[in-house]
This record gives structure tokens, C-alpha cells and sequence, in this order.
């Protein structure tokens, strides 16, 4: 600990100060003096909300009499900082630190630093068994987007804090990348002293790149290779590796292949997002505009111009709008496979190992060949994957030619990177994204909070609980509006049993609780770290001046 003065005016420069910060008769000591700036810190070892006493003396430096005393109370938290504030030794030390949860496995990591230890595939675990199911996605389609992660993100960082009991995990405030014009490329996020280098944003296309052009290329995760899916069998399809079953990306490595199409989360979505006043309202919000392209940028899209035959063909208008075209095709590919007009195919391979090809790809999509089945992908593909990049004029064969591209053409070759996956947290830059939405969060709370907290309860409301209210019911295959569609989305779910690779089973607190354990101003606060500060000031060079907006909030509501 050193003596940090909030208020210069409040010193005496004819002063020194001394001060102790005692737990129970264990105490600690040190010293300030303004006259040369100079002082003694304390480094005290602390579990979280263990409470100190503490006792600053003021001494008159020529007589050396005691002026005034100052008594108070302290309390031990985590603190967590943007990564930019780190020292570089903190930096460094951090990084170390989480990267032991990829250097041990499971039972080695238990071994050392006891059974809580959980290791890196285990997290991509926690997150892909949330969101990989066909049913529906459980954790980031709906209302318990925010709570789900802030429950991961703490497992992840109480594990780390196994390896090193001084980490506390940092947040990455990317709009300082977008408010100050900075590349991804120059973020200090992605260098090869943090996660590794990353490209910069580009279009990735097959006649430019291989898919092994985006793996990581330096650092401690240099050719971090892609966990293989073990546990899941209800989720095991194309190249058998931990990501969406509907994903047919060969690479056996993370990949990362930078988009140029959208950047990453501005000051404006920030400021924007903090404006819904109904804690619904922001929950759907802050997984988009404020959160989402955090994630895309980094991860993209590979392979746009597979769809060149739909271009020959003259579906698309250009070759600009065939690739914008491309850009949300992750999406709609989703929602093929959750509406069962599509099934990738469970033994794919690569020729040779050969993968500067995508004809080496041997992987494909598997459709329903009866009329019904055609007719009723056609009507999806005609309601649902329209888009002004195609013409005009489309007929119902234009359609078949986009029926028979997914199900028998090179639909495959096109995927995201892992960013954008079921399985994301298995990129280690992951972890410090969803911190900073929940400092966002904190930011609100702390400047007011909400004028409506309550939490819609079931999918048969009106309102809005998941994206989803009807799906197929995972066991029965039964089309419905059941409450397992928004699992996970409620106030009351719970997080399904990765340890046991059981979506049937739940451990750890529910979303509410969640959200009531991090609301400083709840009167329930129960997390062991506070956030640094909620500091925008990036964005007072932007029209959107987010310090200013927290100020006005805060003044209404005092």
C-alpha cells in the first residue's frame, strides 16, 4: 500500500504524515513526505474483505509534534485495471499467470494447485455447452447474456488466481482503440507479448490466403492448437473440433482472421447503450452494438469468394455485395442448422493434411431431399437470407441454386473465426472482453441504476426473455414454445454442468444473483474485485462524452 492523496488542498507541506493499516496486531507501516515528494510503501498479502483499520498521524516537520490524527477503516479487494494501466511487470506477470491454465491439462493442473483448478479446455468447455445446442443458444441470444458471462468470466479468473493469488484479470476498454483511430493490429491486446500478433483487418478470401495464414504466430499461444471435442457427443459434427456443430472450419489451430467489414465497439454504443433506463432493455442491448464486434473483428469470416458460382450466376450484383453478402453468413447458417435444413456431416478430413486447397476440404452439409424439405428451405432462403446484395428480381430457381450451393456445393468452404465460435473462450483474448461490459454495467448502476429492474419470468410472456421462444426440443425433436428454449435467459437459471458435460444438470448462482452480487449500490455487493474507475474521458474527443452523461445520471438521482 502507499498513501495516495486524493485532494492535494487538504496538505499541509509543513507537514510529514505517517500511517499504519493494522489487521487485528498485525500491523503495517509507512510514511509521506510532501516537502520531497517522497514516501514508504507497504505491500500487504490480503484475502478479499478482510477489513483494516488504519491510522494517519500529521507531524510538524520542524518540531516534530503530532498535529492531527486521522482514523478509518479499509477493506481488501481485487482491483481490476484496463490492460494499458498495467505496469509492464503486472503485465507480464498476468499473462504468465493465465497462461499456465494452457499449459496444464486438467489432472497436472489439479495437481499443483489443488481440485478447483480449472484448465483451459475446461472453460472453452463452460462456454461451448452453453452455447453450441441446436435448440437454442443459452447464453448469449436472450436476457441472461450479461449474467452468463460475468459467471464465466469469474471461473476463469478464479482459476487463474490458483497459479497466482495476486492476479486479478484485466479489462480491455476497446472503444480507446476506435475513439483514437488505433489498428487492432497496434492494440496492445494483440501483441506477441500479450495474446499474440493479429493481422490487420482484412478481407480473407482463398485466392489471397490459406486458413493457416491466421493462426496465432508468436508469443505464448504461437500455434495454439484447437481443443478436440471429447465430451459433447450430442455436439460432435464436421472436423471433430470444439466448435459449432454447424461450423465447418477445417484448421486444427485457433484462428483469427481479421474483418475489415465493421470495427470494433465505439464510444458512441457505449453512451447509447447506458441510455436505456430498463434493465431488460439494456441487457439486449449490451450484447450487441456495446459487446458484439468485439468478437467479429478479431474473428471474421474466411472464404467469401466460394460464393463466386452464385456470382457467375448472377445473384449477386457485384463481387462488393457478394462479399457483404458473405459477412452475415455465419448467422443465417446458424439458424439453417437450428431449423434442421441442414446437417453437417459428422467424418470430415483433409486430403493430405494439405490445407492450401479447398478442395482438399472433404466436409459437407447433408439436406432433406423430399419436396416438403425443399419447399420449406426455399421458403427460409426467400424470407429469411434475402438481402439487397442480390438481385432484384429473384425467382424461385435463383433460390434452388442457393439450396443446392449449401447442400451440395461449397457452402462449407465459408466459416468464422473462432471469436465468433460456440467455443470462443478457447482464443485466450476472450477473457478480458466481457469485464469491460460489466464495468459498463457497474457505470450505470453507480450513476443511478434503472427505473424498472424486474425481470421477465417465462417465454410464454409477451415480452422479451431469448431471441428464440419456439425451437425444437433438444430430447423430442418437437416443435414448440417450451420454457427450455430461453434457459439459461431467465432470472433464476443457472449455468448447465460443464464439469459433468451435462446440459440436464446447473452449478453456481443464478443470473440474478449474479447481477445482484456486482450492483455496488444494491446493498448485496458480494464480488472480490471493484473495477479501477469509470473513466471515458477517450470519448470527450468523440460527440459522445460518456463521463459527462454518468455525471448528469448521478446528479438526477442524488
Amino acid at each position: 500500500m502507499e498513501l495516495y492523496i486524493v485532494d492535494e488542498s487538504i496538505i499541509n507541506k509543513q507537514s510529514y504524515y505517517q500511517f499504519s493499516l493494522c489487521e487485528v496486531n498485525d500491523c503495517y507501516e509507512g510514511s509521506y513526505d510532501p516537502s520531497s515528494s517522497s514516501s514508504t510503501s507497504v505491500t500487504i498479502p490480503c484475502d478479499p474483505y478482510t477489513n483494516y483499520d488504519f491510522l494517519i498521524n500529521e507531524y510538524d516537520s520542524s518540531t516534530n509534534s503530532l498535529v492531527n490524527s486521522f482514523v478509518g477503516s479499509a477493506l481488501c479487494l481485487y482491483v481490476r485495471r484496463e490492460i494499458r494501466t498495467l505496469t509492464e511487470s503486472d503485465l507480464q506477470s498476468a499473462m504468465d499467470a493465465m497462461y499456465s491454465l494452457w499449459k496444464y491439462d486438467e489432472d497436472d493442473g489439479k495437481k499443483l494447485y489443488g481440485n478447483d483448478y480449472l484448465s483451459a479446455d475446461n472453460l472453452a468447455e463452460l462456454h461451448y455447452i452453453q452455447a453450441a445446442w441446436r435448440d437454442a443458444d443459452h447464453a448469449h441470444e436472450g436476457l441472461g447474456f450479461l449474467s452468463q458471462h460475468i459467471k464465466m468470466t469469474n471461473y476463469f479468473e478464479q482459476s487463474v488466481q490458483l497459479v497466482d493469488k495476486s492476479f486479478s484479470l484485466f479489462y480491455w476498454d476497446y472503444t480507446i482503440e476506435t475513439a483514437s483511430g488505433i489498428d487492432i493490429s497496434d492494440s496492445p491486446m494483440f501483441q506477441s507479448s500479450t495474446f499474440g500478433s493479429i493481422s490487420s483487418p482484412k478481407e480473407w478470401l482463398y485466392s489471397e490466403h490459406t486458413i493457416l495464414d491466421a493462426i496465432i504466430p508468436d508469443g505464448r499461444w504461437k500455434h495454439l492448437p484447437s481443443e478436440i471435442n471429447t465430451k459433447f457427443s450430442d455436439l460432435y459434427s464436421t472436423y471433430g473440433y470444439m466448435r459449432a456443430p454447424w461450423s465447418c472450419n477445417p484448421s486444427p489451430y485457433i484462428t483469427r482472421f481479421t474483418a475489415d467489414f465493421d470495427t470494433l465497439p465505439t464510444c458512441q454504443y457505449i453512451y447509447e447503450g447506458l441510455q436505456f433506463d430498463t434493465l431488460n432493455s439494456y441487457i439486449t442491448n449490451v450484447r450487441l452494438d456495446p459487446h458484439g464486434s468485439a468478437h467479429l473483428v478479431p474473428g471474421g469470416i474466411f472464404g467469401c469468394d466460394a460464393l463466386s458460382p452464385l456470382l457467375d450466376k448472377g445473384i449477386f450484383t457485384s463481387t462488393d455485395n457478394m462479399y457483404s453478402f458473405c459477412h452475415t453468413w455465419v448467422i443465417h447458417l446458424k439458424e439453417f442448422y437450428r431449423n434442421h435444413h441442414i446437417t453437417p456431416s459428422t467424418n470430415c478430413y483433409v486430403e493430405n493434411n494439405d490445407y492450401s486447397d479447398p478442395k482438399n476440404f472433404q466436409c459437407s452439409y447433408q439436406c432433406d431431399e423430399s419436396d416438403e424439405a425443399k419447399e420449406a428451405f426455399i421458403d427460409a432462403l426467400d424470407n429469411d437470407l434475402y438481402t439487397s446484395s442480390m438481385k432484384s428480381d429473384m425467382s424461385n430457381d435463383d433460390f434452388e441454386s442457393i439450396r443446392e450451393f449449401i447442400c451440395s456445393g461449397d457452402a462449407h468452404h465459408m466459416f468464422a473465426g473462432d471469436h465468433l465460435e460456440a467455443a470462443s473462450a478457447a482464443d485466450p483474448s476472450f477473457w478480458p472482453i466481457h469485464p469491460t461490459i460489466e464495468r459498463m454495467l457497474q457505470a450505470k448502476y453507480m450513476s443511478g441504476g434503472f427505473t424498472n429492474s424486474s425481470w421477465y419470468k417465462t417465454a410464454t410472456d409477451l415480452d422479451y426473455v431469448c431471441s428464440f421462444t419456439e425451437c425444437y426440443d433438444q430430447d423430442t425433436g418437437e416443435y414448440g414454445r417450451w420454457r427450455s428454449c430461453c434457459d439459461g435467459h431467465y432470472e433464476d437459471s443457472r449455468l448447465f454442468n460443464f464439469l459433468a458435460a451435462d446440459r440436464n444438470s446447473y452449478i453456481g448462482i443464478t443470473n440474478g444473483e449474479a447481477l445482484d452480487l456486482t450492483n455496488p449500490r444494491g446493498g448485496s455487493y458480494g464480488m472480490n474485485y471493484i473495477y479501477d474507475n469509470f473513466d471515458y474521458r477517450h470519448c470527450q474527443s468523440t460527440d459522445y462524452d460518456i463521463d459527462e452523461l454518468l455525471a448528469s445520471y448521478a446528479s438526477s438521482n442524488e
